[in-house]
């Protein structure tokens, strides 16, 4: 087993568990402030466009 963390690609089109709506990944790793405390994300998405 390797401890090697392996994110999705870019532009990669997922479901999150749980609901109907496509997303993509657009952005990996971030760090932002919330509430004067900083706060880390694996990934950064918006919706799918469809049509």
């Amino acid at each position: 087993m390797s401890d090697e963390t392996t994110f999705l690609p870019l532009g990669s089109i997922v479901i999150v568990k749980g609901n109907t709506k496509k997303i993509m990944i657009i952005a990996r790793g971030l760090a932002t402030f919330i509430e004067d405390e900083a706060k880390y994300f694996d990934y950064g998405a918006c919706l799918y466009q469809k049509g």
